[in-house]
């Protein structure tokens, strides 16, 4: 009897360990789909080129001079709202760049490297250079690095802050950031602590 008892504790024991690496491999599975879907859905949307009107507005203005007429320059014409409709195209690319920077950097604890606050991008006619002031790209990096190693207790508290400063470099171009606001919680797999 107590042989029989101790092999069906050692059945018992292996099923849970085999139904134990089952569980595993499928949420392995599931993460990996969703950051494929996830990495689809925004590289897609990256690849999408502004598509109304010509490039002439942004032609000329490139780098922190592009970004001072978006701060300084709002108006309610039909052109300007073509114009900042193209470069919010810019404006969310660049942060999501600086984004993904930060946080590659920190799932390899590497130095911080603060990229650039310049970012040159291709565009349908030529490179746009797209600016970010320092403080506020810098704080991006380092929420981003901070992110890839946060603790579950302490992700509301950082995804409020991701979500504030987005929120306020959005407002200061005269943009909704609630969309680039919902991607960049995504990708630092912040969104369930959001409070936006």
């Amino acid at each position: 009897m107590s042989n029989f008892g101790l092999l069906f504790l050692c059945l018992v024991v292996s099923l849970i360990v085999v139904m134990l690496i089952f569980v595993i491999e499928k949420v392995s599975e599931l993460e990996n789909l969703t950051e494929t879907l996830v990495n689809n859905k925004t590289s897609t949307s990256e690849n999408v080129q502004p598509n109304s009107g010509s490039h002439e507005e942004l032609d000329h203005l490139q780098g922190q001079s592009l970004w001072d007429a978006m701060v300084n320059d709002a108006e309610d014409s039909p052109d300007w709202a073509d114009r900042k409709k193209k470069y919010e195209y810019l404006f969310e690319k660049h942060v999501k760049h600086v984004i993904d920077k930060g946080y590659q950097d920190g799932l390899v604890q590497s130095i911080k490297k603060y990229p650039p606050n310049e970012l040159v991008l291709n565009m349908l006619r030529g490179d746009v250079t797209s600016w970010l002031p320092t403080l506020e790209s810098n704080a991006l990096y380092d929420l981003a690095y901070a992110a890839s190693n946060v603790m579950r207790s302490d992700a509301s508290s950082l995804a409020g802050t991701v979500s504030n400063l987005i929120f306020d470099l959005s407002n200061q171009v005269t943009l909704d950031g609630t969309v680039l606001n919902e991607e960049v919680l995504v990708r630092l797999k912040l969104l369930g602590g959001s409070t936006h």
